[in-house]
């Protein structure tokens, strides 16, 4: 019931029944503890309370190290490299990226698949090898789930491919994919399937309602994406500003958080909204609201200001 209400996006009733769920971890059956886990880390994650969505990760790990159980233990530790690619540590997701063993592939009944984590890192790694990769392996597990009937997956898979399809430039074949995931996903609500994918998803959705598709249910998906993002605003507020570089070391009334010095130095690379958000793993509307605090913060206006005052107060150079 947890995860039926998470795919629904009625987090806060989920939240209440996978609490319950993970309570007595070693009274019930591995995969039963394990996926509703997995499923109340997400619900963490996605309101912005990633400390808690890490810990849910690590206590995965220790149940599969002391249940001795290595499947729970290597499936724990994909989940954790979804987490840190969720929280933008590609790096470390894509460390894990490097070690996993593909197949064989296995029914896919519950809840979190590492495959598709595999793809998204992939997605999120963006050079041409890599998308040409997830697109190679998203079409072997799109054979696969419908081979198996599985409908649940067959519309994550179907969304995750319509990422690989835009980075090409084929935004037909992109919208179409994310059209046949939406005709399949609508009858059972999922909300979540769409609304936890690539912040680049946005754009393809806002895409389907100027050519009037779903329109009511792609409106409720955004209204989701809406609210993660102020989840994701408010948990930095709670948890980042505590993280940051005393005042001492930033000569501002008001320091910059760690994630808005991670902003700040890659707009000294020169790289563009779109290109931070996907190398973070944000939303561009979250780079745009940092950016804002960044020019408020340094009394700037613009992105040229903000790197020359950065450079002038030595802001950088001191992380």
């Amino acid at each position: 019931m947890g995860i039926a209400l998470y795919h629904r996006n009625e987090l806060q009733a989920a939240e209440e029944k996978l609490a319950e769920a993970v309570k007595y971890p070693y009274s019930q059956h591995a995969w039963n503890f394990a996926h509703s886990a997995f499923a109340l880390a997400l619900i963490y994650q996605a309101r912005g309370r990633t400390d808690e969505a890490n810990q849910v990760g690590e206590s995965l790990i220790s149940y599969g190290l002391d249940t001795s159980n290595p499947v729970v233990l290597q499936v724990a530790r994909a989940f954790q490299a979804e987490l840190a690619l969720r929280q933008g540590r590609l790096a470390e997701a894509s460390h894990w990226a490097e070690q996993f063993v593909v197949k064989p592939f296995v029914p896919m009944y519950r809840f979190y698949v590492p495959q598709l984590t595999l793809a998204r890192v992939l997605l999120a790694q963006d050079t041409a090898d890599s998308r040409e990769q997830a697109a190679d392996l998203l079409q072997q597990l799109y054979d696969f789930v419908v081979s198996t009937h599985n409908t649940r997956f067959q519309i994550e898979v179907l969304a995750l491919q319509a990422l690989p399809y835009d980075s090409r430039g084929e935004r037909s074949a992109a919208l179409e994919n994310l059209t046949n995931a939406l005709q399949l996903a609508e009858p059972g609500g999922f909300i979540r399937l769409f609304a936890d994918l690539d912040p680049r998803m946005d754009d393809l959705l806002k895409e389907l309602i100027k050519q009037n598709v779903a329109v009511g249910y792609i409106k409720r998906i955004l209204d989701a994406f809406k609210e993660d993002e102020h989840w994701a605003l408010q948990g930095e507020s709670d948890h980042l500003t505590a993280q940051s570089p005393p005042s001492s070391t930033q000569p501002l009334v008001e320091p910059l958080t760690n994630r808005e010095l991670e902003i700040l130095d890659l707009v000294t690379q020169r790289l563009s909204t779109k290109e931070i958000a996907a190398k973070l793993f944000i939303s561009s509307l979250t780079v745009k609201k940092h950016l804002s605090n960044i020019y408020g913060k340094l009394n700037v206006s613009n992105r040229q200001q903000a790197g020359e005052k950065a450079q002038a107060l030595g802001i950088l150079t001191k992380r």
